[in-house]
């Protein structure tokens, strides 16, 4: 028989010796958690130590931009080499 009890923002379970042992924590305890580590992190976000995370939006129009980048790139250097084979001429 498994014995539980809630002993403020902790769970707790009683073995058959009457030891307590901490098997969890309440729903509350857990909100109170995500919300402080949200503010650290936007903190941190602020300050420039962890990047923002982006919405699928913003992914999709960054991935654009540097595909972009990536092709003018590619482009300039394909010039390039026909401009060094025109040399060779």
């Amino acid at each position: 028989m498994f014995n539980f009890f809630i002993d403020g923002r902790e769970i707790k379970q009683v073995d058959q010796m009457g030891k307590q042992v901490l098997v969890g924590y309440t729903l509350a305890s857990y909100n109170e958690l995500l919300e402080v580590a949200e503010q650290y992190k936007k903190k941190l976000e602020e300050a420039g130590l962890i990047e923002k995370t982006l919405s699928p939006e913003e992914k999709q129009a960054k991935q654009t931009e540097l595909l972009e980048k990536m092709l003018s790139k590619f482009e300039s250097i394909e010039k390039r080499i026909d401009s060094l084979e025109g040399q060779d001429d």
